[in-house]
């Protein structure tokens, strides 16, 4: 199986308050991580939308971060998030499977970019998402609150990744017919086909907010301590830390997956 990456980062980060992929996250800026994370992955090819004037910076980063050996392609970001993506899809090479994943989730591993591709190989289309742990409600028409089941409901992450066919052909009839998503997952389920889910983690957060900056670096922080305590000698009996979980190999990384509400 070959797959390539689309690496979306076209926003303005307008409900950040900044530039966001650009503000640095522990030294680097937001947008490395998730380089980072797919050059990891070995690829075929990278996409990234972004705007035309950070082309230069993107290709700086990718070979940063080790992604020189892997082929890289820039393209405009569009006007909106599905239209960024729809100029990637474009782009990309003949490839098995397309994996979309948002340039603001730096924690994100390549893991999980490797299990997302993994099962679309296998179903043609997944998404990454975990349960709501949160109680739900909705605004009725008069206004006050009514509440229902979380049983059932997920929270929707990226990365997704789908047969490279199949996302071209979405994103080419959302534009004939003017769709509109929230994502490409939704754009292919409109499209009638069923979307497998991978079940994703809790700490892969998209920083939107200007508070996320404070969170992301919290979980980064966490989690590079928890490498080096694995690295390290065990410390005496009594003395051993808790770890933070969620690192790579856990069962949530492809191990667990359900469609249509099955467990597989």
């Amino acid at each position: 199986m070959t797959f390539g990456i689309i690496v979306a980062a076209g926003g303005e980060g307008q409900r950040a308050g900044t530039d966001k992929l650009w503000e640095e996250l522990l030294g680097k800026p937001l947008l490395s991580y998730t380089l980072t994370a797919a050059a990891a992955t070995a690829p075929a090819m990278v996409v990234v939308a972004a705007p035309p004037a950070r082309h230069a910076d993107i290709r700086h980063l990718w070979n940063q971060v080790g992604g020189d050996d892997f082929p890289l392609e820039l393209v405009p970001g569009g006007s909106s998030r599905q239209e960024s993506v729809g100029h990637a899809v474009a782009a990309m090479g003949e490839v098995d499977v397309v994996v979309v994943q948002d340039g603001a989730r730096p924690l994100c591993t390549a893991a999980l970019l490797v299990a997302a591709a993994q099962l679309a190989k296998e179903h043609g289309a997944v998404t990454a998402a975990v349960p709501v742990a949160d109680s739900v409600a909705f605004l009725e028409e008069d206004g006050a609150l009514a509440y229902r089941e979380r049983e059932g409901l997920f929270l929707v992450q990226t990365p997704q990744a789908f047969g490279t066919g199949l996302l071209r052909q979405a994103h080419v009839r959302a534009s004939k017919e003017g769709w509109a998503a929230d994502d490409d997952a939704q754009l292919v389920r409109q499209c009638g086909h069923k979307v497998a889910l991978l079940l994703g983690a809790r700490e892969n957060i998209k920083v939107t907010y200007a508070v996320d900056f404070a969170v992301a670096a919290a979980l980064l922080g966490l989690q590079a301590g928890g490498e080096a305590a694995q690295r390290s000698p065990a410390p005496e009996a009594g003395n051993q830390p808790p770890l933070p979980g969620g690192r790579d190999g856990d069962s949530k990384f492809g191990t667990t997956r359900k469609q249509d509400g099955q467990e597989s």
